[in-house]
């Protein structure tokens, strides 16, 4: 009968139908009717166009830039036949060598220096289709660092496109988010590693992409996200071996996200971590000699109340004090002792954390040294202009500083503000990561999992090689941050978003919410 009258009001438009819809709940009414939305791909290919447009233009408009080879470049590119472009005896870190020509290295000269050790590195996979693409479209013998710099940009660009898709928000927020992130990445202290030999093109692209993949898999815990966020986590890792800190933050995210079976999610768990461990086993024991020797000679020796005890706690001679503040390779080092074979047997990571829990008082200090280390952001010893470019040998460029010029007035004064940012930043990130509706609770979630991969990250460097090159190394720590930040402010937006609830009746009740009145209805 009430349909009868339902279906009759309907056709006739008799006021009872109009009675019979007003009698609904206008909230649910509202609900349902979902606001019109711009295709997806096509949001994507805006974002990562104008993203890569911005970044190519960054890297060549007025003449190429990049980083000049400080004596890593060697070590990746040798393992593809390749020798950098630089004049017979002259030095290779004033000026940025664009050309690596085609070489047949032979016995030690290649990998480790002396060894001939291979090192590994997934920047491998961008530099060979980029030596490839050299050969084909160039007359060039080699690889073409302008033509690396293209892919780098362009999947920088992709990996950008998809962090703003990901985020939970409408148009304009993502292409907030996607012009923040563009902004972060042509600045100069990241852009000019897109043009060099080092590995940090493909660890900054698989951050992204993790940041991408954790988004996702927080609002849709379902097996491809899994699968996303253990394989943008392998691909970082893989880039270089300090961003094996991820694994902290990762493998917690995977175990306790409900969403594929607890065994489905342990077992990609165990892989990750087999994968990584595997990785760094392959990796030539001298890195790990001497990222050893620097942690103990160029870190915790020179900050010491007593080098002596220190040395005597670690197993090791005490007349080596001598050598506290000498690299590896410097006269006077001890590395030159015979007794030096020793040392790796004392002297691992464990032995170290040994003597820093003997006077846990000096992580303090440890800290303080970090902290000013991220605050002056970008390693301005790595130079950037070709000698064609007649800036003359050691200089840097300042196209795009603008990141440079807050962060600097910001935590470069007051390096300990750093640190109530990112604890401000996780905090308001755990007030969304609680909240009931899914986009709060990914884009909080995704915030507490960068803070908590920032800490990780800077002690990973504090504790292994420390001092030396600290600016440079704590590159992955300040992009983390700076990633993090965009991050808070796109949590802080799902706040004014209707709120999603989660259709999974099951998944909501786990929380404590009971929408089984919503659903039903």
């Amino acid at each position: 009968m009430s349909d009868h009258f339902t279906t009759t009001g309907r056709h006739a438009g008799h006021r009872g139908e109009s009675m019979y819809i007003d009698a609904r709940p206008p909230t649910l009414h509202h609900r349902t009717r979902e606001p019109r939305r711009r295709p997806a791909g096509l949001v994507f290919a805006g974002l990562a166009a104008a993203a890569t447009t911005v970044l190519l233009a960054r890297l060549f408009a007025g003449g190429p830039i990049g980083l000049s080879d400080q004596g890593d470049g060697n070590r990746l590119l040798c393992s593809l036949g390749l020798r950098q472009g630089n004049p017979y005896n002259s030095s290779t870190t004033d000026y940025l060598y664009l050309i690596w020509y085609d070489h047949t290295w032979y016995g030690e000269d290649c990998g480790a220096t002396g060894t001939g050790e291979p090192y590994h590195s997934t920047q491998l996979w961008l530099a060979w289709p980029a030596k490839w693409l050299t050969h084909a479209l160039t007359a060039t013998d080699g690889l073409d660092l302008r033509v690396l710099g293209v892919i780098c940009a362009l999947l920088t660009g992709l990996a950008i496109a998809a962090v703003a898709m990901a985020v939970p928000l409408r148009t304009v927020g993502r292409s907030v988010v996607a012009g923040a992130l563009t902004l972060i990445m042509a600045d100069g202290t990241f852009a000019g590693y897109l043009i060099s030999a080092y590995s940090e093109p493909a660890g900054f692209v698989g951050l992204l992409a993790l940041v991408a993949g954790v988004l996702l898999y927080l609002r849709h815990p379902r097996w491809w996200g899994l699968l996303l966020v253990a394989g943008a986590a392998a691909f970082t890792i893989g880039a270089k071996t300090q961003t094996v800190s991820l694994l902290a933050s990762v493998v917690p995210l995977l175990l306790l996200v409900r969403g594929p079976p607890v065994i489905g999610r342990l077992v990609v768990s165990i892989a990750l971590c087999a994968g990584t461990a595997t990785y760094l086993g392959a990796q030539p024991e001298r890195f790990t000699v001497q990222n050893d020797y620097t942690a103990v000679f160029v870190e915790m020796l020179p900050n010491s109340p007593d080098a002596a005890a220190d040395l005597r706690r670690l197993g090791l001679p005490e007349r080596w004090t001598s050598s506290a503040g000498l690299p590896v390779n410097a006269t006077g080092s001890a590395a030159y002792d015979p007794e030096f074979y020793t040392f790796s047997a004392h002297a691992g990571l464990a032995d170290r954390l040994g003597v820093y829990a003997a006077d846990p008082s000096r992580l303090f200090g440890m800290l303080g040294r970090g902290l000013d280390g991220m605050g002056k952001l970008r390693a301005i010893y790595v130079f950037s202009y070709p000698e064609s470019a007649g800036r003359g040998p050691e200089a840097t460029e300042c196209r795009v500083c603008v990141i440079q010029i807050l962060w600097k007035n910001t935590f470069g004064k007051a390096a300990a503000l750093l640190v109530a940012a990112v604890l401000a930043c996780a905090a308001i990130c755990a007030f969304g990561a609680v909240s009931a509706d899914r986009r709060r609770r990914a884009a909080g979630g995704t915030g507490l999992f960068l803070a908590s991969a920032v800490i990780a990250q800077f002690w990973a460097v504090m504790l292994t090689e420390g001092a030396s090159d600290l600016l440079k190394h704590m590159v992955f720590a300040n992009l983390l941050c700076l990633i993090l930040f965009v991050v808070t402010g796109a949590a802080l937006a799902t706040f004014r978003e209707p709120v999603e609830r989660d259709p999974d009746l099951t998944y909501a009740r786990a929380f404590g919410h009971n929408y089984g009145r919503d659903l039903r209805t």
